[in-house]
């Protein structure tokens, strides 16, 4: 296989932007779940995916400048469409200060798991499924657990 074509930052940013407007769009609007579990659960898909993205693209982990852009990018462009949205409320009357504050805590969703995907600690680490649900109803649960990835090149 050929050398990979380098994708630029700002691809990643935008894509990220995108993928996080029409998944609150989706997920807000249609499937009508709301709230900070939803900021929550969309940032991590978004960063997850994006960090998923950069790692089979590029075969390596960002360095530390790119994902100092890569935030900065991604978190800069939705803090200016979430003080949009604040002026676009405040069109309506002014915003409580608990309104704000859980404005500013959804924005910071984003960004902040964006860092934290994007972190080495993340890398070293899988997913794995440890239970089953426990019982047959309409809520059940499993209890997934983070496991530390064994390296390659250690005998097993």
């Amino acid at each position: 296989m050929g050398d990979r074509l380098a994708v630029p930052i700002r691809y990643y940013a935008l894509a990220g932007i995108a993928a996080a407007i029409l998944l609150n769009v989706l997920l807000r609007g249609v499937v009508r779940f709301g709230g900070l579990p939803a900021s929550l659960l969309i940032a991590a898909l978004v960063a997850g995916g994006l960090a998923w993205w950069f790692a089979r693209a590029q075969r390596r982990w960002p360095t530390w400048g790119e994902r100092l852009r890569l935030v900065a990018l991604y978190g800069g462009v939705l803090g200016v469409l979430y003080l949009l949205l604040v002026g676009l409320a405040s069109l309506k009357g002014d915003p409580s200060p608990a309104a704000l504050l859980i404005v500013v805590l959804h924005y910071l969703c984003y960004p902040a798991l964006l860092l934290v995907f994007f972190s080495g600690r993340v890398y070293g680490l899988s997913l794995i499924h440890i239970s089953e649900p426990t019982r047959q109803a309409e809520i059940s649960y499993a209890v997934f657990c983070l496991k530390k990835k064994k390296n390659k090149s250690e005998p097993t």
